[in-house]
């Protein structure tokens, strides 16, 4: 198991969302998928953030009206990456 790569542990595909996506679509999108984050990308596709639910978690606790929120107010920009050939243990780190 120490071993193992992201590549190998990853799931099938990208779940993704735009920085200007309300709150309530994501949520529902999160839901549907079953997962727990979404990548933000810009008009280009690329990555521009990632929004989890303890962001939205945190927008519930903000703001009265948070389902109209944007993702962009609550995603995380700062993102660390790593590259599929990255044993878990690694990114765990």
């Amino acid at each position: 198991m120490k071993t193992r790569t992201v590549l190998q542990a990853k799931r099938l595909g990208i779940v993704s969302c735009h920085g200007d996506d309300s709150l309530d679509v994501i949520v529902r999108r999160m839901a549907d998928e079953d997962i727990s984050a979404l990548v933000v990308t810009d008009k280009e596709g690329y990555l521009d953030g990632i929004v989890t639910r303890s962001d939205v978690l945190r927008a519930y606790a903000q703001s009265e009206d948070w389902r109209a929120d944007t993702v962009e107010q609550y995603m995380t920009r700062s993102v660390i990456t790593v590259t599929p050939a990255t044993k878990l243990i690694d990114a765990a780190d």
